[in-house]
């Protein structure tokens, strides 16, 4: 049962982070340090959007 809980959330995050990357993609700039700070702040959107709607659902 856990297995399958976490590899749907994996598979979520990828699937929310794909969705937006698409919608907010990653500023055109030299400064890598932005480009990282933008992917880790819609990585961390979409692990906690996981975890409140999936992961604590009692099942």
């Amino acid at each position: 049962m856990i297995y399958r809980v976490d590899e749907e959330a994996i598979e979520m995050v990828e699937a929310i982070n794909h969705k937006l990357l698409e919608k907010y993609p990653v500023p055109q700039t030299d400064d890598i340090f932005a480009k990282a700070r933008h992917y880790n702040t819609q990585k961390s959107i979409a692990e906690e959007f996981v975890i409140k709607n999936i992961v604590f659902i009692t099942r």
